[in-house]
């Protein structure tokens, strides 16, 4: 069995992990980036993929958080006042 090696280092926030036409299929979203990289270590983005902005990067901007509904049928997020729950 070969010895295992880095492909790449520069990821933000790789997750998911997928094997498929001999590449390693993953998400970087912290870049919101598809990629896929050979074991030569060539990359390739396949797709990026804009995102919104996150419950903490919002808190930190306002002051405030978004509420969860309660079902997956209720309202939609919305923001509230840090402590008002």
């Amino acid at each position: 069995m070969p010895e295992p090696r880095t492909l790449l280092t520069d990821l933000i926030l790789g997750e998911s992990p997928r094997w498929h036409d001999d590449r390693l299929w993953f998400s970087d979203w912290g870049a919101q980036e598809v990629l896929a990289v050979d074991l030569e270590g060539t990359r390739e983005v396949i797709v990026r993929v804009p995102v919104k902005r996150s419950a903490a990067a919002s808190t930190r901007k306002s002051g405030t958080r978004p509420a969860a509904p309660r079902t997956r049928r209720g309202p939609e997020l919305r923001p509230v006042q840090l402590g008002a729950l």
